[in-house]
């Protein structure tokens, strides 16, 4: 089945990829995406093969049917860096946007694995036993 202009769009967006991305991928330029992806512009037959296996390849996590509910998070970050995290997730296997949710999600749990303290109750523990020696705990009462 050929996806319409409207698959490419939902495609795109839930693997966290972008226009830019889809036309480094085709070897073409932004702007002939955008006129692809445009109501009036067409797409070239060799374009739509390589979407096709790019989609085939870039499967989206959640079932095209079921509504997606999400929050959405906006990362700055330099080219480089974008660069090395697209790396690390398609050594993964997954997606980028998948990726990214799992390691946010790892470092969560992990963070909610640490036992919380205050940071006052080490160090007066630490130091007790030096404050209640005789002659070195300088306080007078």
């Amino acid at each position: 089945m050929t996806p319409t202009k409207g698959d490419v769009k939902h495609w795109l967006k839930a693997i966290g990829k972008n226009r830019d991305w889809l036309a480094m991928e085709c070897g073409t330029e932004k702007g002939t995406v955008n006129n692809w992806l445009s109501p009036s512009g067409p797409f070239p037959a060799s374009a739509m093969l390589k979407i096709q296996s790019l989609m085939s390849q870039y499967k989206t996590v959640q079932p095209e049917d079921e509504p997606v509910q999400t929050n959405r998070l906006v990362l700055e970050i330099t080219e480089e860096r974008m660069r090395k995290y697209e790396r690390a997730a398609s050594e993964k296997g997954v997606p980028l946007r998948q990726w990214l949710t799992d390691l946010a999600d790892e470092a969560a749990e992990e963070r909610q694995l640490r036992p919380t303290h205050s940071p006052w109750f080490p160090w007066s523990d630490n130091f007790r036993p030096m404050l209640d020696t005789p002659g070195v705990n300088t306080v007078r009462k």
